[in-house]
């Protein structure tokens, strides 16, 4: 990641560092993917792993987008969409809290 770097730029500049809020995409799988996978893809606890290592550099939200293959405008997606980040938050994301459970 290169908030190191823009931390480090933001004090040489003698500015505050901007706030993080990276988009990511959301894709839950039965099974842990291996090495090579994106942030936000994976089991649940993949993807709470990547959501609190986010958290740990400092991200004060983070965008999830859900994304199956197919055509988006294939019926029922909206609804499946919906229940992948319902899921998230009962058993990753504390939304009241702000952070991952």
């Amino acid at each position: 990641m290169g908030l190191p770097t823009l931390r480090q730029v933001a004090e040489e500049q003698e500015l505050p560092v901007p706030a993080v809020c990276p988009r990511i995409k959301l894709r839950v799988t039965p099974r842990p993917l291996g090495p090579g996978r994106l942030l936000g893809e994976g089991t649940l606890a993949q993807i709470a792993d990547d959501l609190g290592l986010l958290q740990d550099v400092g991200a004060r939200a983070v965008v999830l987008d859900p994304t199956y293959p197919g055509d988006r405008r294939e019926p029922g997606r909206t609804a499946r969409d919906l229940d992948v980040l319902e899921t998230l938050v009962k058993e990753v994301v504390d939304v009241d809290a702000g952070s991952v459970r």
